[in-house]
């Protein structure tokens, strides 16, 4: 397979540290996020269950944190016209990769994000986390929005919705 960076979201970095993964898969794969990403990881309400808590300075430690200038973000703004609801997160993740030239894949399970995707026409540069896992050997059962299915299933419905 082909060497790319893959660029990570918030809630694939909590799914990742939830099921234990993200050492082996940050071993084995070019993962990177931004520091809107970090940021939105270590906060959140920390009181419910089931809540993830994420060391940001190991975080930090561990993968690139990009940054992302103020034209990006404005560019990509003016290329999804009206669309509302993408997480700041997200669309700094976006805002980035779309300006790289190298190869590259874009990981996250945000309904919105996906739709962006699909209308900059980068559809196929969306992995679920579980196909980062399985690439990187480890087997563990994912929560549906992190699966390959779900994303494979999700990605033609907008797709459709689109035409």
């Amino acid at each position: 397979m082909e060497i790319r960076r893959i660029f990570i979201d918030s809630n694939a970095i909590i799914e990742a540290h939830r099921t234990r993964c993200w050492n082996v898969i940050t071993g084995h794969h070019r993962i990177e996020t931004v520091g809107k990403c970090v940021e939105e990881c270590g906060t959140g309400e920390q009181d419910r269950d089931g809540y993830v808590k994420i060391d940001v300075e190991a975080l930090r430690e561990r993968i690139p944190i990009l940054e992302v200038q103020i034209g990006e973000i404005i560019a990509l703004e003016l290329r999804l016209e009206n669309l509302a609801g993408l997480d700041p997160g997200e669309k700094h993740l976006l805002a980035f990769a779309v300006t790289q030239q190298d190869a590259w894949w874009v990981c996250s399970p945000d309904n919105v994000c996906i739709r962006a995707a699909v209308i900059l026409g980068i559809q196929d540069n969306l992995i679920s986390l579980e196909r980062i896992a399985e690439e990187s050997g480890v087997n563990i059962s994912f929560r549906d929005q992190y699966t390959k299915k779900w994303l494979r299933k999700k990605r033609s419905e907008i797709l459709f919705e689109e035409i």
